[in-house]
């Protein structure tokens, strides 16, 4: 399977580089993936809590991003789990949304 990142030594957004991840890598990888299944099902559990308590306050990923100090675009990305979030910017929306830290990270 070819890597994901644009190589370097490829002509600028021409190409994608051809490399072949090795086998001991992809493997690595995947129990690497494995191992984090527990932190990965809590950030589904913030990502729908977030969403969830964002809605019944009846507030914008920008509002909310505006009582949390975070830009309206970091919200929308961690809603969709393409961030890793602190727990720093967990306390903070959580603060924001008047809730517990516990609260956003509890099974739904």
């Amino acid at each position: 399977m070819p890597c994901s990142w644009r190589c370097r030594l490829a002509p600028r957004g021409l190409a994608r580089c051809t490399r072949v991840e090795p086998l001991q890598q992809r493997l690595d990888r995947l129990s690497f993936c494995a191992a984090l299944g527990g932190l990965l099902l809590a950030c589904l559990q913030l990502e729908g809590n977030l969403r969830a308590f964002r809605a019944s306050k009846g507030i914008s990923q920008e509002a909310l991003g505006d009582l949390a100090n975070l830009h309206r675009t970091y919200v929308g990305s961690i809603e969709r789990l393409e961030r890793n979030v602190s727990l720093d910017n967990i306390e903070k929306l959580a603060v924001a949304l008047e809730v517990d830290v516990v609260d956003l990270l509890a099974k739904a």
